[in-house]
């Protein structure tokens, strides 16, 4: 169908997306160790703020910048030539689930660092296996631990990027509707709310 006359270019898009969204883990681990390294949580934890509290707005906050990123890195694919086979609002709501998932990996980064330095050069070993082990930038042979019915689970399954470069590769390769990539939605929910709970008890 109309997948197999796509470029190039247009097969890498998805990969270069997820790319965009993945360099949040630099901002979120290092905006969380300044304010270690700067006293400021020290000071924080004389008022009646929480953990969820701080790490809660600044996921917010870094939410709303990996949506914009997506969005600006999804135009720029356009100019050049880019066209998506599926509706662009799906590939969005997979892009800012993920930035959240990845955010949370930044997080656990953060409460691992005491300087923004440590959080730079520690939040280098996760973004190398979000990156090349999902199969964003190439393709990465998928290693089955067990089926649950029809759905196959695989070792890099607890990598959020994962889903997000199947599901945007089902979007705007094959488009794919919402109910498509479902169940890729669904992972990337619970892996959002697993690194984040762990970001927040390691922060704790």
């Amino acid at each position: 169908g109309a997948s197999g006359v796509r470029t190039e270019f247009e097969l890498y898009v998805p990969g270069l997306l997820i790319f965009a969204v993945v360099m949040l883990i630099f901002m979120a681990s290092m905006t969380v160790a300044r304010e270690i390294e700067q006293g400021t949580v020290r000071r924080l934890q004389l008022t009646r703020m929480t953990a969820v509290d701080l790490l809660g707005g600044i996921t917010l906050t870094m939410t709303l910048l990996g949506a914009v990123s997506l969005v600006l890195a999804f135009l720029t694919a356009t100019l050049l030539g880019f066209h998506s086979q599926g509706p662009l609002w799906v590939a969005v709501l997979v892009g800012v689930i993920t930035s959240l998932a990845i955010i949370g990996v930044g997080l656990v980064v953060a409460s691992l660092s005491r300087t923004v330095a440590q959080a730079f050069v520690v939040a280098n070993f996760p973004m190398v296996l979000l990156m090349f082990f999902s199969g964003a930038i190439y393709p990465f042979p998928r290693l089955e631990l067990f089926q649950v019915g029809a759905v196959s689970v695989g070792v890099m399954d607890i990598l959020p990027t994962t889903h997000a470069v199947v599901a945007l590769n089902k979007i705007m390769t094959l488009g794919a509707g919402l109910g498509d990539v479902a169940y890729e939605l669904i992972a990337l929910v619970v892996l959002s709310l697993v690194y984040f709970a762990v970001g927040v008890w390691l922060f704790q």
